[in-house]
């Protein structure tokens, strides 16, 4: 449902790719469903003693998967705060 991928900056500072999906359950364009995505992603970061300092997101697209509107695939760079 989830892959969190750690990944060096242009200046050497810390980051990350996160991609999750969303469907009936976790819905997309929803403060719950979103909710459950950051929830996700800080549960990547702990697991991986990463950005223990918080974190903050760069970009967010998210790209249609199928003919089920509520289906999307969601792509997240983040950056490790210092």
């Amino acid at each position: 449902m989830t892959t969190f991928e750690p990944l060096d900056g242009p200046n050497k500072e810390r980051q990350f790719r996160f991609t999750a999906k969303s469907d009936i359950i976790y819905p997309a364009n929803t403060p719950d469903g979103e909710r459950i995505r950051m929830d996700w992603l800080e549960t990547w970061l702990k697991s991986n003693n990463y950005c223990l300092n918080g974190y903050r997101i760069l970009s967010k697209k998210d790209v249609q998967r199928g003919s089920y509107e509520g289906g999307k695939d969601y792509f997240y760079i983040g950056e490790c705060l210092m």
